[in-house]
């Protein structure tokens, strides 16, 4: 979720600030599924298809501004962790203590397995269930850097477009992966998942800042119309992609598509293209909100559904939807507005 930017891109890009809330209410459709109770596809929609760009989009835009600091010659790999680092452990902390309560004190674990699991969680699963973005992350981030500092950033980044489909054949292509010797045993392991995630889309994903620089100079003189005709088009035939996929049975899930590499890229082609230089105030609240619910919003969600509890209210998706949704946004305003030097490490 993090962003960095210094060297040739030094200003904010509040086309992307913005976008990024867009994409972390996204992220709380895929945890609440929406409209579920309202109608069964609707339900699917809002938790598999709608939200698809949601967490790519993060890792891309994480890719586009370290990759072009990196590239510009900063030293920006021990500033740029550090942070990551800071803001990943405070909410590790807090999620932990939640853990704590609801295994150890309310529950059977023992506390050498809990920490145990803790410790695998924080370094390789990501300590929370939406967490996995972290871990994933700082392997693209140290990826990149060394092979920068070998003179291969080019071909990490043309080695990730492979990597990209292999994910696709262990998601929504998993019938054809299945059929082809080598990687049907690769995407049938019981790992499968976490190198996915870290590898077939985390690394891809974040390679198209590196992408996206190549191709700025083109970027630049590319008319806006074009870019909307380029991004409409590549948005129904991924709806198309989808439908074949499952009319046909293909998937195992759908996670990762291949129109959904090239949209992300178009997409933010167009912010990059459009920064809206003279909304800065929106972006940095955006930028603030958009973090605070990514980060918080499983914690507003066990809230809502533990006050729901006593009122014998059913679990409605909706309305846990629309309520972490606006917990979030009031609180992320509040601590913008607030601007504390501690609450600020939190996003």
């Amino acid at each position: 979720m993090q962003t960095i930017t210094v060297g040739s891109i030094g200003k904010r890009n509040n086309s992307i600030d913005m976008f990024r809330l867009i994409c972390a209410i996204m992220v709380v459709s895929i945890h609440t599924r929406p409209f579920s109770e309202i109608n069964s596809s609707l339900g699917y929609f809002f938790e598999n298809i709608f939200p698809l760009i949601g967490v790519p989009f993060f890792f891309a835009i994480a890719g586009y501004y370290y990759l072009g600091s990196l590239m510009s010659g900063k030293k920006v790999f021990i500033k740029y962790t550090k942070k990551l680092l800071i803001v990943y452990s405070l909410w590790s902390a807090i999620y932990f203590l939640i853990l704590f309560f609801q295994l150890v004190v309310f529950g059977n674990y023992s506390i050498v397995t809990y920490i145990y699991q803790r410790i695998i969680s924080y370094f390789i699963l990501g300590s929370y269930y939406h967490f996995w973005f972290f871990p994933a992350l700082f392997f693209s981030i140290i990826t990149a850097t060394v092979c920068y500092k070998m003179k291969l950033l080019k071909v990490l980044a043309y080695a990730s477009i492979p990597l990209y489909i292999i994910g696709c054949l262990g998601c929504s292509y998993y019938a054809m992966g299945a059929q082809i010797p080598g990687i049907s045993s690769l995407i049938n392991l019981s790992v499968f998942t976490i190198v996915r995630r870290v590898l077939f889309s985390g690394l891809p994903f974040f390679m198209i800042g590196y992408f996206l620089h190549a191709v700025k100079p083109k970027l630049d003189k590319l008319g806006n119309k074009k870019l909307y005709f380029a991004i409409g088009l590549t948005l129904i035939l991924m709806l198309l992609e989808i439908f074949f996929i499952i009319k046909l049975g293909l998937q195992k899930n759908i996670i990762v598509t291949i129109f959904l590499y090239i949209l992300l890229f178009l997409v933010i082609a167009f912010l990059i293209n459009n920064p809206l230089s003279e909304m800065s105030s929106v972006g940095r609240k955006t930028r603030i909100i958009s973090n605070f619910m990514y980060y918080s919003h499983p914690l507003f969600l066990q809230i809502i559904r533990f006050l729901m509890h006593p009122l014998k209210m059913p679990k409605y998706g909706t309305a846990c939807f629309f309520l972490t949704v606006g917990a979030t946004i009031v609180v992320g305003l509040i601590i913008e507005k607030v601007n504390n030097k501690w609450l600020n490490k939190l996003v």
